[in-house]
């Protein structure tokens, strides 16, 4: 699975995503809405969840999408993450997140966790 790596809180966010891996995933598994959408409105986690819970995107497609991503890695801190120990978009966190935005779907973040790490699985990245 294709990993951005580790999240430097000095560097934007932005530039830390592994952006050709993310749009080759979105072509593989989203062609349609990449087209319809663009690329912005789908190429975090975030936005991804964003754009299902406004009804444009398919469950069981931004599962699987969601267990091949490749997410910056938040490092771990002695005592306490701080908000610039976290970014904005692009990490799990994003999932944990966006989960609470499918208060009907209880099983949303179970299934993105189960997927990613069930023996197997492709990346996703390469069509």
């Amino acid at each position: 699975m294709a990993s951005s790596g580790v999240y430097d809180p000095d560097k934007p966010w932005q530039d830390q995503i592994d952006r050709d891996s993310v749009e080759v995933l979105l072509r593989r598994w989203l062609p349609e809405p990449l087209e319809r959408c663009g690329f912005e409105a789908l190429w975090t986690p975030k936005r991804l969840i964003q754009q299902l819970v406004e009804g444009n995107l398919d469950r069981e497609l931004v599962i699987q999408v969601l267990a091949r991503y490749p997410y910056l890695q938040i490092p771990p801190t002695p005592e306490v993450e701080t908000f610039a120990d976290v970014p904005a978009e692009g990490s799990f966190r994003d999932v944990a997140r966006g989960a609470r935005k499918l208060p009907s779907d209880k099983a949303f973040y179970k299934d993105v966790v189960e997927l990613k790490h069930s023996p197997g699985l492709d990346s996703g990245t390469s069509l």
